[in-house]
């Protein structure tokens, strides 16, 4: 009598089996990290801008906070890079398109208690 040394169709959907298993249990895994990471790659680069403008509102702060009367409330992100706050050239990482730097500020909003708030604002046809 001859052995047959392939694998029988039990074994075949066994194996078949088991790997829908253990993709069943990673691909929603692997998914919720790439969006995680998606979602701090934005969270790290609003946090570069806000840095940025920081930094440039501390070395010019006569500008934006004069002794009296009113300063400006925004930082385009152009002066910024002009500057050299900033690289040139910047992505938006949700979406991958450049950015506008023209439509692109950030507004300073001062608290009574001297702290100062930025909010990223996008500026839609301006």
């Amino acid at each position: 009598m001859k052995k047959n040394n392939a694998f029988t169709m039990v074994e075949m959907l066994g194996v078949v089996a088991i790997l829908g298993i253990i993709l069943l249990i990673a691909v929603p895994s692997l998914i919720n990290s790439l969006k995680s990471s998606e979602r701090k790659a934005y969270e790290d680069f609003i946090k570069d801008l806000y840095l940025a403008a920081e930094s440039y509102v501390q070395h010019n702060y006569e500008e934006f906070y004069p002794n009296q009367g009113e300063g400006r409330n925004y930082v385009t992100l152009e002066e910024l890079i002009n500057e050299g706050y900033l690289n040139g050239n910047l992505v938006n990482p949700n979406t991958d398109e450049p950015i506008r730097n023209e439509a692109s500020r950030i507004n300073l909003t001062k608290e009574e208690n001297g702290v100062i708030n930025y909010d990223y604002v996008y500026m839609e046809g301006e």
